[in-house]
C-alpha cells in the first residue's frame, strides 16, 4: 500500500510540474479568433459540402451579417443552402514560448507576438522580413531589397490555396459538348480520346507524330444562379485572390487581382507505350512547355513500362525556347508517382515524389496578361492514367487595403517599400485581402523582436458540433489536428 501511495503522489507531482512547467511555462494554448491566417489557420467557421459537386470547403462566419448560402469555390455552384449548419470554433493552437529565446524567427515562419497597437492581444502571422531588409509588395509578391522572395517546395505546398480539385468534378458541361471532358478540363477538339470517370483522367496509347493531344483546364464560374432542372452559362475568367473563405465580406470588382502563379499537382498512375507527357503552364508573362520522354529500352516491350527502368528526359521551355542556363535531367520514373509543377515568385519548378528535379528562376519582365486556360496536360504517343489532379494558387499580397492606412514609408528609395530596423520583423497574414499586419498598421509596420510571444506548434483539441435528438455535443475533430508550417 506504501509503494501504491508513493507512485500516487509521484504522479500527482509530475502532473503538477507539467501543468505549471511544461504547459504554463514553456507551451501555451492560443485560440485564433479570426480568419487573417486562412487556410493555415481557421477562425470561426462553417463547414459545407457543396450540394452538385460535394467539395467539402470552409466559410468563415465572423462578421454579423446572416449566413445562409454559401458559394462553391470549386464548381461555383451557389445555392448551399448552409443556415441550419453549426459554428465550428478558431483552431486552437499550441504555441512553444521558449524557441525565440535560442534562436531568431526565420523567413516564411508563423509567429505569435504582442498586438504593437494593443499590447494585451496576441496575433498570429508570417514572417517575411528580416531586421535591415528593405520590404516591399509587387504583383502580389514579396520582395527583399529590391530582388523577389521566393519559396521552397516545401512552404509552397504548406501555404498554397486550392483552386480546383478534380475528383470533385459535375460532368454538366460534357453532356451537350463532348469536347468537355469534366466541367472545367477540355480536350482541344470533340474527337479527342481523353476520358475521365472515378477521379482519373485517361487516354490510351497512340502512335507519336509530334503533336500532343491536349486536355486544357478553363477556370471561370457560372454566370449566375443554377435553379433546379437546368444550368447557368459559364463564363470563363482568369484565377483570382478570390478566397472561398472570406464570402462574408464582399470586394470590389477593381480590388479583385488575376493570379498567374498556380501549380498542377496529380498522381500518375501508370505510363504505357512510347512518347511524352507534356504540361503546359502559363503564368501571365510567358508560357512554359515541359515534356517528360520515355524512351524504353530495345529488347523492352513498348506496351507497358516496367517498373524502375525506363529513363525520362525532361525538357522545358520558355515561349518556344529552351530555358537558360537550366540543366534538362534524364530520370528514372517508378510505376506511379507523384508529379508538381509550378510556377510560384517567377520560379519553374518540377518535382517528382516531393523531390525537385528542374528549377528555373527567371526575371518578371513584360507585362502581365491573364488568362483562363493556364494550364493544359498532354500526351504524344504515350498512354497514361492520372488522379488526384488538383490546381493550387500563391498567396497574392496586395500591397495595402482599406483596413488601415497603406503601407508605412520610412526611409526607403521606393515609394512603397519600408526600411525594417536592426530588430523589427515584417509579417503578413496568409489571407491577405482580410489581414491587417505590417502593409497597414498605424503604426511602425515592423515588429520589435520584445514583442515576440512564441512560434504556434500545432492545431491541437480541436472540436465539432454533433446534434442528437435536438441537443448539441461537442466532440473531438480528430481531423483538424496538425502541424503548423
Amino acid at each position: 500500500m506504501v509503494k501504491i501511495a508513493q507512485k500516487i503522489v509521484w504522479l500527482l507531482v509530475a502532473v503538477l510540474f507539467f501543468e505549471t512547467w511544461c504547459v504554463e511555462g514553456l507551451v501555451r494554448p492560443l485560440v485564433v479568433p479570426g480568419g487573417s491566417m486562412a487556410m493555415t489557420l481557421l477562425g470561426v467557421h462553417r463547414k459545407v459540402v457543396c450540394q452538385d459537386c460535394g467539395f467539402q470547403f470552409k466559410r468563415g462566419v465572423e462578421t454579423q451579417e446572416p449566413v445562409a448560402r454559401a458559394v462553391c469555390p470549386n464548381c461555383g455552384y451557389v445555392n448551399n443552402d448552409i443556415s441550419g449548419t453549426a459554428d465550428v470554433s478558431g483552431d486552437h493552437v499550441l504555441m512553444d514560448k521558449s524557441v525565440f529565446h535560442f534562436r531568431q524567427p526565420r523567413v516564411w515562419e508563423v509567429i505569435a507576438f504582442r498586438d504593437p497597437a494593443r499590447s494585451n492581444r496576441v496575433m498570429v502571422k508570417r514572417v517575411v522580413g528580416l531586421p535591415g531588409e528593405v520590404i516591399s509588395i509587387k504583383h502580389g509578391d514579396v520582395y527583399v531589397n529590391g530582388k523577389i522572395r521566393r519559396k521552397p517546395l516545401r512552404l509552397q505546398r504548406a501555404m498554397a490555396v486550392l483552386v480546383h480539385d478534380a475528383d470533385h468534378s459535375t460532368g454538366h458541361r460534357g453532356l451537350h459538348d463532348t469536347r468537355w471532358v469534366t466541367d472545367r478540363w477540355a480536350a482541344d477538339r470533340p474527337d479527342s480520346q481523353w476520358g475521365f470517370a472515378n477521379g482519373k483522367f485517361a487516354h490510351p496509347e497512340t502512335v507519336a507524330d509530334g503533336t500532343s493531344k491536349w486536355l486544357t483546364y478553363c477556370h471561370g464560374r457560372p454566370s449566375g444562379p443554377i435553379a433546379e432542372g437546368h444550368r447557368a452559362a459559364f463564363v470563363e475568367e482568369p484565377v483570382t485572390d478570390l478566397c472561398g473563405y472570406n464570402q462574408t465580406r464582399p470586394r470590389r470588382v477593381e480590388d479583385v487581382h488575376a493570379v498567374g502563379d498556380l501549380m498542377l499537382a496529380m498522381r500518375v498512375v501508370k505510363l504505357f507505350g512510347q512518347g511524352s507527357l507534356s504540361i503546359r503552364a502559363h503564368d501571365g508573362r510567358g508560357e512554359f512547355l515541359i515534356s517528360f520522354t520515355v524512351e524504353p529500352p530495345d529488347n523492352t516491350s513498348s506496351t507497358d513500362l516496367p517498373t524502375g527502368q525506363s529513363p525520362v528526359s525532361i525538357e522545358a521551355r520558355r515561349d518556344g525556347r529552351p530555358l537558360e542556363n537550366c540543366e534538362q535531367p534524364t530520370v528514372m520514373l517508378p510505376y506511379g508517382f507523384d508529379l508538381e509543377v509550378s510556377l510560384f515568385d517567377r520560379c519553374l519548378l518540377v518535382a517528382i515524389d516531393g523531390q525537385v528535379v528542374l528549377e528555373h528562376a527567371y526575371s518578371d519582365e513584360g507585362e502581365a496578361k491573364s488568362t483562363s486556360r493556364p494550364l493544359a496536360l498532354g500526351c504524344d504517343g504515350l498512354g497514361l492514367i492520372v488522379e488526384d489532379v488538383r490546381i493550387y494558387r500563391d498567396i497574392y499580397y496586395t500591397d495595402s487595403h482599406n483596413i488601415g492606412p497603406p503601407m508605412a514609408v520610412r526611409g526607403a528609395e521606393d515609394s512603397r517599400s519600408v526600411q525594417l530596423g536592426h530588430d523589427e520583423y515584417y509579417v503578413l497574414g496568409d489571407n491577405s485581402p482580410i489581414s491587417s499586419d505590417s502593409r497597414n498598421w498605424s503604426v511602425d509596420p515592423g515588429v520589435p523582436a520584445k514583442l515576440l510571444v512564441g512560434k504556434p506548434l500545432a492545431v491541437h483539441l480541436p472540436v465539432r458540433v454533433v446534434k442528437v435528438a435536438g441537443c448539441q455535443f461537442k466532440v473531438p475533430d480528430i481531423g483538424r489536428i496538425r502541424y503548423i508550417r
